[in-house]
């Protein structure tokens, strides 16, 4: 969570409005005035001309069709600022008051006011009244579904437009709250109607209106704004009681350090990147990232515990082994004790889960053996059933279902429908403890020993992997085969191996990995590669790895994203996966902290692309020349823009719109002409220049998010510093004379 108030640049603490143009800048309304917000610096946006003293109440935002901003203030009139300029409507209003606004797909505007409803067509304003249909002259809100009606609501009642024309709206319920009074209404995704008031908010699709706000929570609560986030998810605001999130017909409170945010909520808005911002009354602005990485706790139903192995299933689900509690399955919202056909939950020390294609579950266990669950029928191995050892420490299985695994004893075994066959060395030598098996994609599965082996496991039986006899002599701990047909390897204190286009290439602290101890290894959807060790959780870059592998004397560089630690305890072995990449998009590790669940679409973990701006030039400290929009001077290499000919000083501002590590974005600017290369900014938002010769130039602008790609403002700024005329070469040519 952040929050700015008027000592960080807001105009007011008390925040009115709040809307992300298409460009990509926030706009903050408050009670005295508005303001861009880059997500570093607010820009005071003035209203009126410089040599008037009015303090503007914005009480409404919205952008149109074209891109231009409207902004609805309280006694003030309403303002549309476009291409470089404002205008300002008063008169040609039924009142002064705005009280809402909302923009179709044609070019319209709907302004709510405290004496009916106009409508701006591109050319001129139309007024509804209650002489119209309007069930009351005071308009609450105003909201443009994404079918294209228009829902209109007033103090006493809801309409729309039908055909150009006010059509009411009528609908009852139980206990609408203390009284009638109507805030809004929003038509969501799914085309569900809500209605929004005092106390209640109202589901009006097809037989489903019901009044969410139970009497016992209405006394205390007044709902002040709705907004839905990407998920679906409804995030209202409320006075006194903070902020509520809406799921599943249910309303779950929004904590902050577990107490409740003390302020009324009055505005609310979710930008690009899935920042939910809010506007209280006092308490300033206020913008709540989603956690791109969180440990698991007991509110999903997890106990406090190591979390040991993971595995997925094709529906999502996720199965997490611990050290103390057994093993659970659920997804990121819920987890549940799985349970055997004797419906009590295994409690044993997980070692390894495996899910198999015909949707089986085996589970190893350390001093209970093997479990296998499917359909509420039961499989139960121990040393009863041919067992050397009880202590299971990795399961997994090939592409027809057969299951393998190890037992702390050495050995591995493979079940082959009810044949439980035993392979206890390999080559005429004895088979220590397997430590790591994953599934190879040509067949059989990969094997990995406490005593650094990397094995074949296939029908036949067990074979050493050549050229890897001499590649560790640590316990590996995890082994990954990527799409690509890499094997990855990772170890107990050797740190990383990966088998590649015949070759195997390593790397250890002196090269890059943040730790020797290489516990967990997966790559995402964007084949990205995600390393659990013991110094955290830790993501390297596609490029970056396809660059190390090219070239081994480049370090790997590796992105720390949690400090949750995955720590071996040298006097257990466990071989169980502890890094799993599920169907739904999350990535998920077994730490020594609990399991951490990771959201790669989170901006702080993918770096996707942002808007870069160049902002503005001032010439000779005087007042800055804005670059941004259509208002800006045009300036191309065949058009620059003419500085001033006796040019002493000059100063360009840019900015990027990354707001959810806005602080971290790096700059780097080039003048050509005048820079032979690109000059790193590192975070400044600002370069000054002194004297330059008389010449042509082009000052460019980029930014990236670190370890992310840079991206290059499109608006170059080309300009010329002229010659004097005195020493021109007619000039010359003419003293010569």
């Amino acid at each position: 969570m952040r929050v700015w108030r008027v000592a960080d640049g807001l105009p007011s603490d008390s925040v009115t409005a709040i809307i992300q143009t298409r460009d990509g800048f926030m706009w903050i309304g408050t009670d005295s005035g508005l303001s861009r917000f880059d997500g570093v610096t607010f820009s005071s946006v003035e209203l009126a001309a410089s040599t008037t003293n009015t303090v503007f109440h914005v009480t409404a935002l919205c952008e149109d069709a074209n891109g231009n901003l409207w902004v609805g203030t309280q006694e003030n009139g309403l303002f549309e600022l476009a291409r470089g300029a404002r205008r300002h409507f008063t008169s040609v209003l039924l009142d002064e008051s705005v009280t809402s606004l909302a923009a179709d797909d044609r070019g319209g505007v709907w302004i709510g006011t405290k004496s009916g409803l106009n409508l701006w067509n591109g050319g001129k304003f139309k007024a509804f009244t209650t002489q119209d249909g309007l069930p009351d002259e005071m308009v609450t809100g105003v909201n443009v579904a994404r079918s294209g009606t228009v829902w209109i609501t007033t103090r006493v009642g809801m309409c729309r437009i039908v055909d150009g024309r006010i059509a009411p709206y009528a609908f009852q319920t139980q206990s609408q709250g203390r009284s009638p009074e109507y805030l809004g209404a929003y038509e969501d995704r799914a085309g569900n109607l809500w209605a929004f008031g005092d106390t209640y908010l109202i589901n009006l699709a097809e037989g489903k209106r019901f009044n969410y706000f139970r009497s016992s929570e209405s006394a205390s609560v007044r709902i002040w704004s709705l907004c839905e986030g990407q998920d679906g998810r409804l995030w209202i605001g409320t006075s006194g009681r903070g902020l509520y999130c809406f799921e599943d017909n249910r309303f779950e409170p929004v904590l902050f350090d577990k107490e409740r945010w003390p302020y009324d909520v009055r505005a609310i808005c979710e930008d690009n990147q899935g920042n939910l911002w809010l506007g209280t009354s006092g308490g300033g602005l206020i913008q709540l990232r989603p956690e791109a990485a969180y440990i698991l706790h007991e509110e999903q139903g997890l106990p406090d515990s190591p979390a040991t192995t993971l595995a997925s299933d094709p529906a999502g689900q996720v199965y997490i082994g611990l050290q103390r509690g057994g093993l659970f399955v659920g997804q990121s919202g819920r987890f549940d004790a799985v349970q055997n056909s004797d419906n009590l939950a295994i409690q044993n020390y997980v070692s390894s889960v495996w899910v198999a294609h015909d949707d089986a579950v085996w589970v190893g266990t350390l001093g209970a053996g093997l479990y296998g669950l499917r359909n509420g029928r039961e499989i139960h191995l121990t040393t009863a059933d041919g067992l050397a050892d009880n202590n299971v420490t990795v399961v997994s299985g090939g592409t027809n279902n057969d299951v393998w695994f190890g037992t702390g004893n050495g050995g591995v075994y493979r079940l082959i429908g009810d044949k439980l066959v035993h392979f206890d060395s390999m080559a005429g030598f004895p088979l220590g403890a397997v430590t790591a098996m994953t599934p190879a994609a040509s067949g059989g599965l990969w094997l990995g020993t406490q005593d650094g082996q990397i094995i074949r496991g296939q029908r036949s039986g067990l074979a050493p992997v050549q050229g890897t006899a001499s590649l560790a002599h640590s316990s590996i701990l995890a082994l990954y085969e990527a799409p690509s047909g890499h094997l990855w390897i990772g170890t107990a204190g050797e740190g990383l191996r990966c088998m590649a286009d015949g070759k195997v290439v390593t790397w250890s602290t002196m090269n890059g990995l943040p730790s020797d101890v290489i516990a967990g290894i997966v790559e995402d959807e964007l084949r990205n590669l995600w390393l659990s060790t013991s110094a955290g959780i830790y993501r390297v870059n596609r490029a970056d790895v396809d660059r190390s592998l090219a070239n081994e004397s480049v370090p790997l560089a590796c992105q720390l994203v949690s400090n949750a630690k995955t720590v071996s305890d040298p006097s257990t072995i466990s071989g169980g996966v502890r890094a799993v990449f599920s169907t739904d998009g999350l990535l998920w590790f077994a730490t020594s902290e609990g399991v951490l669940n990771v959201d790669t679409r989170n901006p702080e973990v993918i770096h996707y692309a942002f808007p870069v701006y160049l902002e503005s030039v001032a010439f000779n400290k005087g007042p800055e020349v804005s670059l941004l929009g259509s208002g800006a001077p045009a300036s191309s290499a065949d058009h620059p823009f003419h500085a001033p000919a006796d040019l002493r000083s000059l100063e360009f501002q840019f900015t990027a719109l990354n707001f959810s590590t806005p602080k971290e974005i790096q700059f780097r600017h080039k003048l050509e002409n005048n820079d032979p290369d690109w000059v790193d900014d590192a975070g400044a938002r600002s370069v000054p220049y002194g004297r330059l010769p008389y010449g042509r130039y082009v000052f460019r602008v980029e930014a990236r998010a670190p370890g992310g790609q840079w991206q290059q403002a499109p608006n170059p700024f080309a300009f010329v510093v002229p010659t004097p005329l005195y020493i021109q070469t007619w000039a010359l040519c003419f003293y010569g004379l």
